[in-house]
């Protein structure tokens, strides 16, 4: 699939389609045989079609089945920050720190949150 008609089906995409969006992603976990573009989704909408919950649907998803990704969790927050939703961007961004204590874009996202929510204090400490 090319990333226009990705992109054409995202913006047709009916209700009940996103309803089957977490089968659709089962389709492209590594040792099942399948692959598709669930992986690339998240990307191809943000920077596309920029439907951002959409994104955040696929995003979800993702960090529930593909729990070592931080690309995905990376992504779901910068598309709930989209939607004006940075605190819960922040809260859902946070057990990341701990679990990729060594990613440098886990503590920078938190900081950039910080600084959109106002909280420069908190902001700086993510720096450190």
């Amino acid at each position: 699939m090319t990333k226009a008609n990705f992109l054409k089906s995202v913006a047709n995409m009916t209700e009940e389609q996103k309803r089957e969006l977490p089968r659709w992603l089962s389709d492209d976990l590594p040792g099942n045989g399948k692959r598709g573009p669930a992986r690339r989704a998240t990307t191809q909408c943000q920077f596309g079609a920029k439907k951002w919950d959409y994104v955040v649907t696929v995003a979800e998803t993702l960090v529930k089945m593909l729990p070592k990704e931080t690309k995905v969790w990376i992504q779901r927050s910068f598309a709930l920050h989209r939607l004006g939703r940075t605190q819960e961007a922040f809260d859902k961004m946070l057990p990341a720190a701990e679990k990729f204590s060594k990613v440098w874009t886990i503590p920078f996202s938190l900081a950039c949150h910080c600084a959109q929510l106002g909280r420069l204090d908190e902001c700086q400490d993510w720096f450190k």
